[in-house]
């Protein structure tokens, strides 16, 4: 019964990350999955909150380090 919840935290990962992903949408639909028994409250909560803070970090540090780089290499790749 883990995968609900592997895919709570992809979705909300990648969204964090910076990629147009619906993870407000995810979001109800576990507070659905939590109403209807399902799903725990609590792991939602942990998820969510360890899926956010972990994308916003891993997009942060790929700006950081490598953010200049790979923009200018794919802009030279493309011309």
């Amino acid at each position: 019964m883990a995968y609900p919840y592997l895919a709570l935290f992809m979705v909300l990962f990648t969204e964090s990350l910076g990629l147009p992903l619906p993870g407000e949408t995810f979001l109800v639909g576990s507070v659905f999955l939590v109403i209807h028994g399902q799903m725990h409250i609590a792991w939602v909560v942990i998820v969510a909150v360890v899926a956010a803070i972990l994308g916003d970090n891993t997009g942060y540090m790929i700006g950081r380090w490598g953010g200049r780089r790979l923009i200018v290499r794919t802009a030279d790749a493309s011309a």
